[in-house]
């Protein structure tokens, strides 16, 4: 479930710096067009967004079902090659062919956006993949002989934190300009530099957490013990008091005032020197004698023009068949039947599904993490009553009953778990159980530690009564047990 949760979020952060970036730049162009009296073609309107919009969330798609299947660069040219046909082919259905001048290059820098940022992610999840289910010793030991993933994840998440601090100032440069320029910004705007800005801040988190984790891989711990929740409320906090410090500095009336000193243009504009123009001497090429050429000439321009013909439509063909082959010929291939075959896109879709209800389920619900605490704690648990057996060398009937009454105290440990009393290592069987505040329960613990350590096994009744105080102890309220 955690996995799916951060693949869902990896995807909304990709999809979202690359789609509120693409909207500001739209936004800025719509803005200088409005304000250009010369500019009579209409260039963006509502249907330019809802194409960005719409693209976004397609590349977001198509990059996951890429990576999960490791395509190559040629696929990624067939579907931007098949989508700007669309495109095209749409705007012309609709009347809109004027927005193609911006919607093909827009189209074509999202995807390339989206695609760079999304390569960080695959290295991640080959890195992970890499030591799965292995811990302790046996993960140090692995990854210090196989530590090239590693060592390409490292590689490129350093190249795409690079990369995303270009754009965020590349977005910084063109809120500088626009605000110059126009003295005062769209709210459409603001929002979508806000979002975008905001989208970097928890990326750059994201990427911090990834560096935590594989640093702590190396010492052989698969996981980071910390809580999400709250590491995602200082985040909200961090951001929302550096955009409140903004809007104190940047306002009309800045509590904290912020002067720029500009050249002064004025004086170069005033000093104004006058060029003298140039004497050049004047010849009369009209008197000049043009001598006749024509004479014992033959025109052989339609034989060139025939060759030429022929090597353009021959060059034109040739190139024709080959962007057919390299468009239609993966269609035929063993992998695409093989992909149909498997169901591979209903199980992808199946997965993104999956990926979406454990997103809001982790965020609202909450202790969300408390059963895999619980599964902790039982294992443990299980293994301490195990190692006890092997040590105290009991009989067969022993360990069986054992193992029998341990299953029942396993539900004390869960019902307690689910209450906020955890299991600890320190705590024998009967302290636990006193920590529950209820007659029932002590009974309980008092029973199976006489089981744990006395030699000889219980009677029915004994038995029966640790039954007995095991389910009324679960089926008691749980303002009762605190």
């Amino acid at each position: 479930m955690e996995n799916r949760f951060t693949h869902f979020v990896e995807s909304f952060l990709n999809f979202s710096i690359a789609t509120s970036f693409i909207m500001s730049i739209l936004i800025a162009i719509l803005m200088q067009t409005q304000n250009d009296n010369e500019c009579s073609k209409i260039l963006i309107d509502w249907f330019t967004f809802l194409i960005t919009f719409v693209s976004g969330l397609l590349y977001t798609v198509v990059l996951a079902i890429f990576s999960d299947e490791k395509t190559k660069i040629g696929s990624h040219i067939r579907f931007m090659f098949i989508y700007l046909i669309f495109i095209c082919l749409l705007c012309f259905l609709i009347g809109k062919h004027n927005l193609l001048y911006i919607l093909i290059p827009t189209a074509i820098a999202h995807y390339i956006l989206e695609a760079v940022m999304n390569e960080v992610y695959v290295y991640h999840r080959e890195f992970t993949d890499s030591f799965d289910g292995k811990t302790g010793k046996d993960l140090k030991t692995h990854l210090y002989h196989n530590n090239i993933p590693a060592i390409d994840f490292a590689a490129k998440l350093k190249s795409i934190q690079l990369f995303e601090s270009v754009i965020a100032v590349l977005m910084l440069i063109l809120i500088i300009a626009l605000k110059n320029i126009n003295n005062s910004l769209l709210p459409s705007f603001a929002f979508c530099a806000l979002f975008f800005y905001f989208c970097i801040f928890c990326t750059f988190y994201l990427f911090g957490y990834y560096k935590n984790q594989s640093y702590y891989a190396f010492l052989g711990f698969d996981k980071i013990i910390e809580d999400k929740k709250k590491n995602f409320k200082a985040i909200m906090l961090i951001f929302f008091i550096s955009v409140g410090f903004g809007f104190v500095a940047s306002s009309n009336k800045a509590l904290i005032k912020v002067e720029f000193h500009e050249p002064v243009f004025e004086l170069r504009q005033e000093q104004h020197v006058e060029m003298k123009k140039p004497n050049f001497i004047q010849f009369d090429f009209e008197s000049l004698p043009i001598p006749d050429t024509t004479k014992n000439h033959k025109d052989y321009s339609w034989l060139f023009s025939i060759i030429f013909q022929i090597i353009k439509w021959t060059v034109i063909g040739v190139l024709v068949i080959l962007l057919i082959v390299f468009m239609f010929k993966p269609f035929f291939s063993d992998e695409w039947k093989k992909y149909w075959a498997e169901n591979k896109l209903f199980d992808f879709i199946k997965k993104t599904v999956l990926k979406i209800k454990d997103f809001f389920h982790y965020l609202f619900k909450k202790n969300s993490d408390k059963k895999q605490c619980i599964k902790v704690d039982e294992k443990r648990f299980q293994k301490e009553i195990k190692d006890f057996i092997k040590k105290t060398a009991r009989s067969k009937e022993k360990t069986t009953e054992l193992d029998r009454l341990t299953k029942l105290f396993i539900k004390l440990i869960e019902y307690g778990a689910s209450n906020g009393i955890e299991y600890k290592k320190n705590l024998a069987p009967a302290e636990y159980t006193a920590l529950f505040n209820n007659c029932d329960a002590d009974i309980a613990g008092s029973v199976f530690e006489k089981a744990l350590y006395d030699k000889n096994l219980l009677t029915n009744d004994e038995e029966k009564l640790f039954r007995q105080c095991v389910k009324k102890t679960i089926a008691t309220k749980i303002q009762e047990t605190k």
